[in-house]
């Protein structure tokens, strides 16, 4: 059985109009960051290694759709389809929300600003790395939106890999300019899911 993005003109045009919404919402972030003056890059490496993990996760999971239909969920794929798409969504408004807490702090390459201090309120709460929460969610409704479990595995584990490095380094660039008050939040918090993980 194909998967209906690759058979059905609605379903195909809505998928790539939201891989490219996606794509231009991440090229927008970077742009946003790269606007805000006085920072200084402490590994950029980690942000190419998550984007590369991530791009190869999406051509993995759109190759699995095509070509590998045995593996496409055998029933309620619309259900399953649309599901993919409110996720994507939900996702891009939880970074965009999140990037507007950090404000002059974001930063894609893990930056840190001389005045940097941590940042507890909104999302930062309960998680570290609420916007990484919101990519993950991203990735979890493209993954959805392709109806192939195949392809959902691959795209999260390419995921799932770039991230665990990339927070590795932000949160020894964080200990390393806070210190314990870093270290402290780090107690008191999970990475991406509240309470959990």
């Amino acid at each position: 059985m194909q998967s209906l993005v690759a058979t059905h003109g609605l379903y195909t045009a809505v998928f790539y109009i939201a891989l490219i919404v996606w794509g231009i919402n991440q090229l927008y972030a970077n742009r946003y960051y790269y606007a805000a003056p006085g920072l200084e890059g402490r590994n950029r490496r980690s942000y190419w290694f998550s984007a590369v993990m991530i791009t190869a996760g999406i051509i993995g999971a759109i190759l699995c759709m095509r070509y590998v239909p045995a593996t496409t969920f055998p029933s309620v794929q619309p259900v399953i389809f649309w599901i993919g798409i409110a996720l994507m969504a939900m996702g891009l408004l939880l970074r965009w929300y999140v990037i507007r807490v950090l404000a002059r702090y974001f930063a894609p390459d893990k930056s840190v600003r001389p005045d940097r201090e941590v940042i507890e309120n909104g999302p930062f709460r309960q998680i570290r790395h609420p916007g990484y929460t919101g990519v993950l969610i991203t990735v979890l409704g493209f993954g959805l939106a392709t109806t192939n479990w195949l392809g959902l595995l691959v795209v999260l584990v390419f995921s799932l890999v770039g991230y665990a490095y990339r927070v590795r380094v932000e949160e020894q660039v964080l200990c390393e300019a806070l210190g314990d008050t870093y270290r402290e939040y780090m107690r008191r918090t999970r990475r991406f899911i509240p309470y959990l993980w």
